[in-house]
């Protein structure tokens, strides 16, 4: 079932209305006269240059390949990784050591 609902107001019925010549000057007066709030923001998370290590998922998306090919490479000792409280991390170096041994072949 659909209602459609409609409302009207008269312009006479709101105290003291007056229409602004000019808001965007109205705005800027009022946000010179708004005292400033630090908001105590959190710190963005580091770019993936600054990180020291990779999550599979992570590092098979900078790589460019599926998380099947990244356990293939830890298997056969060809990326060595960092298990922590059983998580598989993967050193940043360890990865650009891969890359700089694939480009050389």
């Amino acid at each position: 079932m659909r209602y459609l609902v409609t409302m009207t107001i008269d312009v006479e019925e709101v105290p003291d209305f007056k229409p602004r010549k000019n808001p965007q000057a109205d705005l800027a007066k009022v946000k010179e006269t708004a005292p400033s709030k630090e908001v105590n923001r959190p710190s963005p998370p580091p770019s993936p240059s600054e990180k020291l290590t990779y999550g599979i998922k992570e590092a098979g998306a900078v790589l460019g390949v599926g998380r099947t090919f990244l356990y293939a490479l830890i298997k056969d000792g060809t990326l060595p990784v960092v298990k922590l409280k059983g998580r598989t991390l993967i050193p940043v170096h360890a990865l650009q050591a891969l890359l700089d041994k694939l480009q050389r072949h």
